[in-house]
């Protein structure tokens, strides 16, 4: 009877484990699209207030147990080399997905939360808030997957405390070139 017992303790934990890590990985896994190595060609837009145009390539791994996927980029504009990363996971407690970036050429880490939409091919985001030129704004993300290789990454910048501003300021298109 122990033995009976245990065994049915037993498979009822894995069970158990094996749904949470479903739950867990699901969305997440939503975004696997990503992985793989990426040519992007990112410009400013004329509501970005300056001339700009970056081109490079990008790699997306998952990493920590396929809990995160890491987009490290590396770009250049001119005589200009940038490296910066990503980090996107699923939020369990929030329920949203989030991004960690990190960028070699600033000393800040926004993190930007979001949802996704069309079966996973659109991830909407918005950033923490941060101030310029006296202002209080969050940076708007829509990044959509055409599901053949291609990717669309436009921002917006939000005012808190000043008109809204809904141009796109950065344009980037990006064709996979290996899985």
């Amino acid at each position: 009877m122990k033995t009976i017992v245990t065994t049915l303790i037993f498979f009822s934990l894995l069970s158990a484990t094996q749904v949470v890590q479903a739950q867990d990985q699901a969305p997440i896994e939503q975004l696997s699209w990503l992985i793989g190595t990426w040519q992007f060609d990112d410009r400013a837009m004329p509501a970005a207030g300056y001339d700009y145009q970056e081109t490079g390539t990008r790699t997306c791994i998952y990493v920590f147990d396929r809990r995160y996927i890491q987009c490290t980029s590396v770009g250049h504009s001119g005589t200009h080399t940038r490296t910066y990363a990503h980090f996107w996971t699923w939020n369990e407690q929030s329920e949203r997905i989030e991004m960690l970036s990190m960028f070699g050429n600033l000393p800040i880490r926004p993190v930007a939360t979001g949802y996704l939409e069309d079966e996973g091919h659109t991830v909407i985001l918005e950033s923490d808030q941060y101030e310029d030129e006296g202002h209080i704004y969050t940076s708007l993300y829509e990044i959509r997957y055409d599901g053949e290789g291609g990717m669309i990454w436009q921002s917006r910048r939000k005012s808190v405390d000043a008109e809204p501003e809904t141009a796109v300021r950065f344009h980037e298109a990006a064709m996979k070139i290996a899985d």
